[in-house]
């Protein structure tokens, strides 16, 4: 990185050591890089999916479902100022994009 110009950017990295819930886990408390210290967190965001140690998911499905019963209920508010087919557009688009953001990792992970 430093041969480079590169500077690492501490708040926007994160480590995560993904192990199975059935084995011991090594006792890793952060890593060292040239002159910061990334510390080991339990679940972490990249591209918009939560990935967490043990790859099931479980955070990132509560994030999606709490994203959509926000977004829903947000819809529902201003449902009476929409005709019967707007309304069903918004809602169909809405949950399609959430459902199938990330629909291609979700699928591998489950596959593995």
């Amino acid at each position: 990185m430093v041969n480079n110009g590169l500077k690492l950017n501490q708040d926007k990295t994160e480590l995560l050591l993904m192990s199975s819930k059935f084995r011991s886990r090594l006792s890793l408390e952060f890593i060292e890089v040239g002159d910061e210290k990334i510390k080991l967190k339990s679940c972490v965001r990249n591209l918009g999916m939560i990935i967490d140690q043990w790859l099931d998911l479980t955070d990132h499905v509560k994030k999606i479902h709490v994203s959509c019963h926000y977004h829903l209920r947000n819809i529902a508010k201003i449902r009476k100022y929409l005709s019967e087919k707007a309304s069903e557009i918004l809602e169909h688009g809405f949950i399609s994009s959430k459902l199938d953001n990330c629909n291609s990792s979700l699928y591998v992970l489950k596959t593995c």
